[in-house]
């Protein structure tokens, strides 16, 4: 049984896509309508609920006239919370029919601490990682000694008092994940809903800087001691899609396990600079990968400057933001100069001036103050491009060093050329 298989039938104790009878309670109406419900995964990748009844004209047009909120009471008495999608409803037959989304994402069947928790994440990229699994995937009667079969990426993380496994599924398009979670504490002992939420909370953030887009698990499901499903968590099944690119390697999935212990231990401290700091990280990625790279430049360096404050203690008062984002890159040993960067070196020189630096911020800085504050100088959208990426580079490169991580990462700048990955810089400069 896979995770969404769970979710509806022990969370939601109904089976998905199939229908069932149960009674429809409208906003402002106290008749219990029976009803056929199916729920399902709509096209946008939400939970929903279909239903058809038949009423009286009368009833028809009194209960459904104009609602917004909708409760389903299945008959082995779940009960689910919704708002009315739509709806069509005969003036003649008195047939209704429409689509409820789900009004909340958690649902408890009883309050209790639990042992462990299973989460599914769907387009995750496909790493290896430290702990890989052979899996058999062919075999030949006639040849018995040939075994085909192919790795699996599988990573073990502890981060303070948990224990966090994450597995690529060898069955993706049956489970409907790219990669399921295990969750539990270190030492064995029991947790509370509340611990696993702030866990999960600091996990959306992680993976969606691994990923580059916001990505979130999109089923949950916490367990009790006896292993019974006791607690769920559904989000949307459409998150924005992955794309190679960013800071992370897949050919060198370790980081995951080494970098999220430290990644967890900064989000406990500093967890709303995090936020704000990744959600316009992930955003900028997700504009740009529309082609709106002017908009994507404009909130990475919102980002930059976040990281600069968080870098060097202090807001930027009036100093300009490249003098301020640069002092913030040299602060963590991170060079802020384009002369490793010739191709991009070239781009500046179009741009800029007699007394300006040949630094990367200036680069930035320049292309975003040319859009937020235009002149109507024609220039090429590709240029946005090119600085929209060193911006998300000094991003990545930044938050990784102040979550103290050392180890490899892939340099988005030069790597869609030579492919290179390389070590974050330490905190003393090289010799």
């Amino acid at each position: 049984m896979n995770l969404i298989e769970k979710f509806f039938g022990e969370i939601i104790p109904v089976k998905l896509d199939k229908p069932v009878l149960a009674d429809l309670l409208s906003q402002g109406s106290s008749e219990s309508i029976p009803s056929i419900v199916i729920p399902t995964i709509d096209a946008d990748g939400r939970a929903v609920l279909d239903f058809y009844a038949n009423l009286d004209v009368g009833m028809a047009l009194g209960v459904f006239q104009n609602p917004s909120a909708a409760t389903v009471r299945f008959n082995n008495g779940c009960t689910v919370e919704g708002f009315l999608k739509s709806r069509t409803l005969g003036l003649t037959t008195g047939r209704v029919e429409g689509r409820i989304l789900f009004a909340k994402q958690e649902y408890a069947l009883r309050s209790c601490y639990l042992k462990h928790a299973l989460f599914g994440l769907k387009d995750f990229p496909l790493f290896l990682g430290q702990d890989a699994a052979y899996i058999q995937t062919t075999y030949d009667a006639d040849f018995p000694e040939y075994k085909g079969g192919r790795l699996l990426g599988r990573s073990k993380i502890e981060a303070g008092d948990w224990e966090i496994v994450i597995s690529e599924c060898p069955d993706k398009e049956v489970s409907g994940f790219t990669h399921t979670g295990y969750v539990g504490r270190c030492d064995g002992k029991l947790f509370s809903v509340a611990d696993l939420a702030n866990l999960l909370d600091g996990l959306n953030y992680f993976f969606s800087f691994v990923t580059g887009v916001y990505r979130t698990p999109a089923v949950v499901i916490g367990c009790d001691r006896r292993g019974s499903s006791v607690w769920g968590r559904i989000a949307d099944f459409n998150q924005s899609k992955y794309r190679v690119g960013n800071w992370f390697d897949i050919h060198h999935g370790e980081s995951i396990a080494d970098l999220f212990p430290l990644f967890w231990e900064h989000f406990n401290h500093d967890g709303e600079k995090i936020r704000n700091i990744i959600g316009c990280y992930a955003e900028s990625s997700m504009i740009a990968h529309i082609g709106l790279f002017k908009t994507a430049l404009n909130d990475s360096q919102i980002a930059l400057e976040g990281l600069a404050r968080w870098s060097l203690g202090r807001e930027k008062g009036g100093q300009p933001a490249a003098a301020y984002i640069k002092e913030g890159l040299e602060s963590l040993n991170i060079n802020p100069g384009l002369s490793e960067f010739p191709h991009l070196l070239s781009i500046w020189q179009n741009y800029k001036g007699d007394s300006d630096e040949e630094s990367g911020p200036a680069f930035i800085t320049r292309l975003r103050n040319k859009y937020t504050h235009p002149k109507f100088q024609e220039m090429e959208v590709s240029d946005y491009y090119y600085a929209w990426q060193l911006s998300q580079a000094y991003v990545e490169l930044m938050l990784l060093r102040l979550s103290g991580y050392t180890g490899s990462y892939r340099c988005r700048v030069t790597a869609q050329w030579v492919g290179e990955v390389r070590q974050v810089p330490g905190s003393e400069p090289d010799c």
